[in-house]
């Protein structure tokens, strides 16, 4: 008697670890999968000018706030001129840059990517706004100043 409640025990130990193994594999499997997509963003090297408002925005350190600048392809487009080469570029606690470093007609170089949604979460109104106006919008990993020292 006591034998065979020593084996059924025994086996249902082993079944059980079974089990478990198998439910850490398909974790780690599902981890995996749903995070490569963050650590294998394709960055795209521009060049682009800030065609916005001098930045005098407050907030960071508490909390992580994002802004979305407003960059285009040519120096003469303004805020106002929705004309296809405008791009919202999601910066993250944009007054840390400095006082004077985003400058209207300014150019800059910047590393970008689609954002993620945990990047568009912090800047949502704002988001949703240039998506109204057919606006592309991409999250910032690097800008400097044109012919300026690197920034990140």
């Amino acid at each position: 008697m006591i034998n065979r409640d020593f084996k059924t025990t025994n086996q249902s130990i082993i079944l059980t670890y079974k089990v478990l193994s198998k439910m850490k594999k398909i974790i780690s499997l599902c981890f995996l999968l749903f995070s490569l997509p963050a650590f294998a963003q394709k960055l795209i090297k521009t060049n682009l000018y800030y065609c916005g408002d001098t930045v005098d925005v407050a907030g960071c350190g508490v909390f992580k706030f994002s802004y979305i600048l407003l960059f285009s392809k040519r120096s003469e487009d303004t805020i106002k001129s929705f004309n296809g080469n405008q791009y919202g570029i999601i910066v993250d606690c944009p007054e840390m840059y400095g006082k004077n470093f985003f400058l209207n007609k300014q150019k800059y170089k910047l590393k970008i990517y689609k954002p993620t949604e945990a990047d568009i979460n912090f800047c949502k109104p704002q988001y949703l706004e240039y998506k109204k106006h057919k606006i592309k919008v991409y999250k910032a990993k690097l800008i400097t100043k044109f012919n300026s020292t690197r920034i990140s």
